[in-house]
């Protein structure tokens, strides 16, 4: 991207990951302390732990009937945009109000539209403040002064430190989304797939991926009881995600049955995150099931995207912004997601190892099964040709079994006419064979040679080559004999003519007498 000013020019252009792999730590906030994990027969607090019943949500919390609204009435708190809809490269938002904030850069705490939080000045005075802390320090009133401006100017563009620019003012606290700041990328994500209908809500749980998908029916209790144990309610877990530092992502979802006629509806992902993420409600998904964060994942409206692309990110100009959309390899499945210093980027990095190995790890199962279906199929060859050497095996001894049964049936009974000419053919083949010319003899002698000198039918080379005056007398003598044989047949044919007149005279005569 292009850089402001000189000094620290970092080009990231070429850092553009446009992964299309979906990792699972993009979407939450930051983390709630930890309590002790899976320990069913301790109090409340601990993980997935049912020694005591959760306390139930308000009255209004679970009054709306089927069909009708909102399962989980007025929500208290709207629900916020989720563009990681399932981890890292996966961008949703929900369908109602949310926040005009966007998480940072797919990470950690989601970003306050303050200035706090953008880490940008928002008025004159913090331009004012920045410009002067920057060019103009008034700490000690000598020389010293210009060189804390080029400290100042260093930690700006690194996006860390406080800068002192008078003694009576406060410092200004620098981050990586400040204007000035050199380390920063734009990467993207992948939109998810998730619609609102399927009510998928993320819960990035702090335990590991094999512990909460061995205990996943437990964490749909768990769930289930916070949610007040309404019959009419179902919560099920559809899939856990490992994420790096001992953290899993579990989408879960809701299904509400009607009690008169039986009919089965999805809860939207956004009504059921509006619900969830009430203070009671989350602070017990934190004590009892190590919740850290949730969020809906749904996927993003083009309006939203629309305005999110119009508006640069805090910290970036506008043409950066403007040229990181021009490279997007894909713009109907990836946006753009700014990404402000090292630590945000070393976050993504290891996102992208952890799907990277995920990855790795489903081709070693893809490969696990190619080998076992190989061995499979080897097996089932062998099988087969056993069986078609059984078969064949069991067809010989069904044919002798069957000429056997003939030859019994057949026994002491007279020939047919068939079985006589057969027996007449057979006799005078064996009269020839072992009669006076001793042909069945003649063929055993010749049958010995050939076996004996199975050369003798190779045929033999010609040892003497025809020259011309020799191949020109043969055609002489062959044509003459061709002229002599048609002068033959032309003598037969005038012969054979008068022979016939002579015939038909002789038979005319005696008719006029």
């Amino acid at each position: 991207m292009s850089t402001l000013g000189s000094g620290f020019n970092f080009d990231t252009s070429a850092i553009k990951p446009a992964s299309t792999a979906q990792t699972g730590g993009s979407l939450f906030g930051q983390a709630a302390p930890a309590t002790s994990a899976f320990s069913f027969g301790a109090p409340s607090q601990g993980v997935f732990s049912f020694s005591a019943p959760a306390q139930p949500a308000a009255s209004t919390a679970l009054g709306a009937p089927f069909g009708t609204g909102s399962l989980f009435g007025q929500p208290g708190a709207t629900a916020k945009q989720s563009f990681t809809g399932s981890g890292l490269f996966n961008l949703g938002s929900g369908t109602t109000t949310a926040q005009t904030a966007f998480p940072s850069a797919g990470f950690g705490q989601t970003a306050k539209p303050t200035m706090d939080a953008a880490g940008c000045p928002s008025t004159n005075a913090e331009v004012l403040r920045y410009i002067v802390a920057l060019t103009n320090p008034q700490l000690y009133g000598d020389e010293r002064d210009a060189i804390i401006a080029k400290l100042n100017q260093l930690l700006a563009f690194l996006g860390c430190g406080k800068a002192y620019y008078a003694n009576s003012a406060p410092p200004i606290e620098f981050t990586p989304k400040n204007p000035f700041c050199r380390l920063k990328f734009v990467g993207y994500n992948k939109r998810t797939e998730c619609r609102n209908e399927q009510g998928f809500v993320a819960l990035i749980i702090k335990k590991k991926a094999d512990e909460v998908r061995d205990n996943r029916q437990l964490l749909g209790d768990c769930i289930y009881r916070i949610l007040g144990s309404r019959p009419s309610l179902a919560v099920h877990v559809d899939s856990v995600k490992p994420l790096p530092g001992e953290r899993c992502e579990v989408n879960v979802f809701i299904v509400e049955t009607n009690a008169t006629t039986g009919l089965k509806r999805t809860i939207p992902a956004t009504e059921s995150y509006s619900f969830l993420v009430q203070p009671t409600i989350k602070a017990q998904l934190q004590s009892q099931a190590s919740v850290e964060d949730l969020a809906p994942k749904t996927d993003i409206l083009d309006e939203k995207l629309s305005a999110y692309l119009c508006v640069p990110p805090p910290g970036f100009d506008a043409f950066t912004w403007n040229q990181a959309q021009l490279d997007n390899p894909d713009k109907k499945t990836l946006i753009p997601w700014p990404i402000n210093g090292f630590k945000e980027l070393l976050e993504r990095h290891r996102l992208q190892v952890q799907e990277m190995e995920l990855q790795e790890l489903s081709l070693q199962k893809v490969v696990e099964s190619l080998k076992k279906a190989d061995r499979c199929s080897a097996d089932i060859q062998l099988k087969l040709e056993n069986m078609k050497r059984t078969q064949q095996l069991l067809t010989h001894r069904l044919i002798l079994i069957i000429a056997a049964e003939i030859m019994k049936f057949k026994h002491r009974s007279a020939f047919d006419k068939d079985e006589e000419l057969l027996k007449y053919r057979l006799e005078r083949i064996d009269s020839h064979l072992n009669g006076p010319l001793k042909i069945a003899g003649r063929l055993t002698e010749i049958f010995s040679r050939i076996r004996s000198r199975p050369e003798c039918l190779s045929p033999s080379p010609l040892s003497e080559k025809l020259d011309s005056p020799f191949m020109f007398d043969a055609k002489l003598f062959l044509q003459r004999c061709q002229e002599s044989l048609e002068g033959l047949i032309t003598l037969v044919q005038k012969d054979m003519e008068m022979l016939n007149e002579l015939s038909a005279q002789e038979n005319i005569a005696p008719k006029q007498r």
